[in-house]
């Protein structure tokens, strides 16, 4: 690229990480012959209670299940880290996985964990696990789930019934005091704080696009950030997208480009047409640049009037009423029509 900013930004790119996605994968049983996992949501549909309340309703729910052993679930995401723990009869297993996985991965993963692990326990157990993600409940729920980790949980509770061994879902408030969840949770929080990666499982391909996308943007910002002699870089301390350049008039979408970047027809169509440089109407000021046009002497009684700052960097900012009184100050002058 002929642009200095672009060619730098690709050159950075280059560098970024080559990560494989986790791929999907089938099971040999067709969904309508498999049996659906009992997943119980009972907790949802009670109005938002006291965690007291939540406490004693998860101890009846867990009393419907005298016979079985009871495992907890939890994801973490903290400094743009992820991990995961889960318990087992109170014994706690926490992971770190790859910086690219998504806190929704974290909570998948950890229950495919957990899953994996009983199946190497002994047959003909019964298990409840409680996790307090309903959206990694609904994914399970899903029997055609596209979802790479859902799929290898449906496989997984498929060879745990072929040993005889059920679990059953439910779903828990977080934060509610439950004090062996928050022991999950905790572990889960300090395994995400590791300086070592410690389950290097692949991701889904949606967690890397939105891992690229925020590499892509903090190698975009930092790059901006650094910009020297940028007219737009001087009004704008960040690459993002700014709602007052979208107008209902495309005049004034480019007049107002043209004014942040700092290139008008007014202050520079004179190096296409071989010209000399264009001066002040007002104040005869030899230098007429966009800044001018906004902290000329003449005209200060104008920007008064419509109450427009003499600083371009106030005057061309992400703010709806300021844009419209500096355009309508332009319009006031000689210089609108000309830009």
């Amino acid at each position: 690229s002929n642009n200095p900013f672009l060619h730098s930004l690709e050159t950075h790119l280059q560098y970024l990480p080559k990560l494989s996605s986790l791929p999907p994968i089938k099971s040999s049983t067709p969904p309508w012959l498999s049996t659906s996992p009992t997943i119980r949501l009972d907790l949802t549909n009670i109005p938002k209670s006291d965690s007291s309340v939540y406490r004693k309703l998860i101890s009846e729910i867990i009393a419907e299940y005298p016979h079985h052993i009871i495992c907890y679930t939890d994801g973490s995401r903290s400094r743009s880290r992820t991990g995961y723990a889960y318990s087992i009869q109170d014994s706690i297993t926490a992971k770190r996985l790859r910086n690219s996985a998504s806190i929704f991965t974290a909570e998948l993963s950890a229950i495919l964990s957990c899953l994996s692990q009983l199946t190497q326990r002994p047959p003909n157990l019964d298990y409840i696990l409680l996790t307090d993600s309903l959206s990694s409940l609904l994914s399970i729920q899903d029997s055609y789930s596209i979802n790479p980790i859902t799929q290898r949980i449906h496989i997984t509770l498929q060879t745990l019934s072929s040993i005889q061994s059920s679990v059953s879902f439910i779903w828990i408030p977080g934060h509610i005091d439950l004090s062996d969840h928050d022991r999950v949770d905790h572990a889960a929080k300090e395994s995400s704080l590791s300086p070592k990666i410690t389950d290097p499982a692949l991701t889904p391909a949606y967690d890397l696009k939105n891992y690229y996308r925020t590499l892509i943007h903090n190698v975009w910002h930092k790059l901006w950030k650094n910009q020297s002699n940028n007219k737009l870089r001087s009004i704008k301390n960040k690459p993002t997208a700014w709602s007052t350049s979208i107008r209902d008039s495309r005049h004034e979408e480019v007049i107002l480009s043209r004014l942040r970047i700092g290139h008008t027809r007014l202050t520079h169509s004179y190096l296409l047409l071989g010209l000399h440089p264009p001066s002040c109407n007002y104040c005869h000021e030899d230098n007429l640049t966009v800044q001018h046009l906004f902290s000329c002497p003449a005209l200060e009684n104008q920007r008064t009037l419509f109450r427009v700052p003499s600083s371009i960097s106030s005057a061309l900012r992400n703010n709806s009423e300021t844009i419209s009184n500096s355009l309508n100050y332009l319009r006031s002058t000689y210089y609108f029509p000309l830009l």
